[in-house]
């Protein structure tokens, strides 16, 4: 025999026919309490979303420009030979060699910064440079190429610095976070 969930008639007396119907179907103020909870977390988790993607997009877009600089890592570097990277006491100027690597991509130029108790900054480009930049040779001013060094006599540093940091130029004039560190300068020989 079937069991039948509903009472037959519209109205119904019977205490055990209400209290099956109340067990079957939920009461109205849990259902609703159920939906209230439901929307309230999709609206948590929008505004969370929302959130995330408002501080992680830009942070990734920063760090996928900087990608373009990636190449530049250990294939630009100061060198450390105290011949071509040192201080002049006598005559107050620095020298500065630096070596670029097997680099495929066109470089704007470098900027080299001398670091102590001041900081100068020198930004250097084929054929242009700030008046207190001369080649070593004495030639016009250019970049390193493909596996080549070129030296530099940066003149108006007045006291031997502390560090010295190259930092590769884009063709775009973006500079990117240095390439090589040199901790240690000697002093010209």
């Amino acid at each position: 025999m079937k069991r039948k969930i509903f009472p037959s008639s519209k109205h119904t007396n019977s205490r055990s026919e209400l209290a099956k119907l109340k067990r079957i179907l939920p009461s109205s103020k849990r259902s609703q309490s159920q939906v209230v909870t439901t929307v309230l977390l999709i609206l948590i988790v929008m505004v969370t979303t929302g959130i995330i993607i408002g501080f992680v997009v830009p942070l990734v877009r920063n760090q996928l420009s900087e990608g373009d600089c990636l190449q530049f890592i250990n294939k630009i570097e100061i060198s450390s030979n105290n011949q071509y990277t040192c201080y002049n006491n006598t005559a107050s100027y620095m020298l500065v060699q630096i070596r670029m690597g097997d680099i495929e991509e066109e470089l704007g130029g470098i900027v080299i910064e001398a670091g102590g108790a001041t900081t100068q900054t020198f930004e250097i480009k084929d054929g242009a440079a700030p008046d207190d930049v001369e080649m070593y040779d004495g030639g016009n001013i250019e970049i390193p190429g493909r596996n080549e060094a070129r030296t530099y006599n940066l003149t108006t540093v007045n006291s031997q610095p502390e560090i010295i940091k190259v930092y590769p130029l884009m063709v775009n004039n973006r500079t990117c976070s240095a390439a090589d560190v040199l901790n240690t300068i000697s002093v010209c020989v």
